[in-house]
């Protein structure tokens, strides 16, 4: 599900962030609660099953799986499309001071495994300046 349409609906909708605590507090969407994605299974009982979930991580991987997960304990769950990053870009609001930590050198290898081209990874490098 895009941003626009997730800021749309945040009434309607439970926000869970699957990312690490530490990515949770340099930025994250107002309401949205916080569950690491390893920690689901023991934690699972905290969401509502009556209302629809949407997953959030950085750039959409890990919410992918999470979704994926949660609709096989029977919740009607999305991802957000292109986690935090698309949040940022569409001009949502933000609680929290900066949405990514510092990149590091292995910033280019993340990118590919979260399944972009090294070309794709060197543009979207070269387009946001995080070389």
């Amino acid at each position: 599900m895009d941003a626009l349409t997730v800021a749309d609906r945040l009434d309607q909708l439970q926000l869970v962030d699957v990312r690490s605590s530490n990515e949770w507090q340099v930025g994250h969407v107002d309401g949205a609660v916080n569950i690491p994605e390893e920690d689901l299974p023991d934690r699972v009982d905290e969401l509502d099953r009556t209302r629809p979930a949407i997953t959030v991580c950085r750039a959409g991987t890990r919410s992918a799986d999470a979704a994926e997960w949660l609709r096989g304990q029977g919740f009607d769950a999305h991802s957000l499309d292109g986690g935090m990053l698309s949040w940022k870009w569409a001009g949502l609001p933000i609680t929290g001071g900066i949405v990514e930590p510092d990149p590091g050198p292995e910033r280019r290898e993340r990118l590919i495994g979260e399944g972009r081209t090294p070309e794709e990874a060197d543009a979207f490098l070269a387009e946001t300046g995080k070389e």
